[in-house]
């Protein structure tokens, strides 16, 4: 994803169904990447998921693309919400080098 320019939203699987929800609503992300384990909780959301383990990726022309600026933003974290909502915190490709 980093390689692509475009960012992402790290969701980690053990997150409870609401925290996922929010996130989700929250970052309105496009697309999710995901494995064939994990790829239901990623229903009913109206993204696109790419399943890593497909064989038909394989199958995909490469296409090269240009690098992400460093102002780009790298990933989106969400803060732990214990004060409160959870914020989404923007790091750039600047910090993650």
């Amino acid at each position: 994803v980093l390689k692509t320019g475009a960012a992402y939203l790290p969701i980690d699987p053990a997150l409870p169904r609401a925290r996922v929800e929010f996130m989700l609503a929250d970052a309105a992300p496009a697309v999710a990447v995901s494995t064939t384990g994990l790829a239901g909780r990623l229903a009913g959301y109206g993204l696109r998921v790419i399943n890593v383990n497909d064989p038909a990726i394989d199958t995909q022309p490469a296409t090269a693309l240009p690098g992400p600026a460093p102002q780009d933003m790298a990933y989106l974290i969400y803060t732990s919400g214990t004060t409160g909502t959870p914020k989404g915190v923007a790091i750039t490709h600047h910090n993650v080098a």
